[in-house]
């Protein structure tokens, strides 16, 4: 750890990697960049040795999946609505190949709220410990993924901030065109042999897929959605998700 360094935290699917590009081409508008350089620009802590981690210069942005750590320094904390994320995940273990395509949605909604999808915790918890420890510090940014969505522009502008980059509206347009869906799907399907985070990965499933909010809508059983109402609907509420 060092003074210096930001972290991008998010639970997992979640809009990490597509918040890492947005900030990738703040900080490095002269590159193209792509999954083929992310690493470089803004390593994963999972992904790295000590020792390429190490040899990173300050300041350093890393991304991370880990609830609070009282080391870390500015934050960007990326929040999703569970309902979503629910149906992200269990895409993210077909692709991987952690279960198959017939596995069912309401048993592993049931293994992402007991919070042993991964070494993370569950969404509440993880979630939960951040806003805790740190939603009244000012190194410390909450963004919505259906705010990005909604309204890119300003939520950019705040990720500049707080990484204290001095950057023009065009720098915001360009990062946020640069870092759009359709392109970072032309770059995975370019690039997805060279992405060290895919490569082990089926290629017949995009990791960068629709980035829609409210799939739960369509894609979660009725027990599923109440289940996780149920769960978190507090905080889901704190957060401005809406329940049924």
């Amino acid at each position: 750890m060092r003074p210096s360094d930001t972290f991008i935290v998010s639970y997992p699917k979640s809009g990490n990697t597509w918040t890492r590009f947005l900030a990738a081409n703040l900080i490095a508008p002269e590159l193209p960049v792509g999954f083929d350089n992310i690493e470089r620009i803004i390593p994963d802590i999972y992904q790295q040795t000590p020792k390429q981690l190490a040899a990173v210069p300050s300041p350093r942005i890393l991304k991370s999946h880990e609830y609070f750590d009282p080391r870390y320094g500015k934050v960007i904390c990326i929040i999703r609505d569970p309902r979503d994320v629910a149906i992200s995940y269990w895409h993210h273990y077909v692709k991987f190949k952690a279960i198959d395509e017939n596995y069912p949605k309401h048993d592993f909604v049931d293994r992402f709220l007991a919070g042993n999808l991964g070494p993370f915790g569950s969404w509440g918890t993880n979630i939960g410990s951040w806003l805790g420890a740190r939603e009244q510090d000012p190194d410390f940014l909450l963004i919505r993924y259906e705010d990005l969505l909604k309204s890119p522009t300003i939520e950019v502008r705040k990720v500049a901030t707080l990484l204290g980059l001095s950057v023009t509206d065009q720098q915001i347009e360009n990062a946020i065109q640069n870092a759009s869906f359709e392109n970072m799907q032309a770059l995975e399907q370019a690039q997805k042999d060279q992405w060290v985070s895919s490569k082990k990965s089926r290629h017949d499933m995009a990791f960068v897929r629709k980035g829609r909010h409210a799939q739960w809508h369509d894609d979660l059983s009725a027990e599923s959605i109440s289940k996780i109402e149920r769960k978190w609907g507090a905080l889901m509420d704190k957060l401005g998700y809406s329940r049924r």
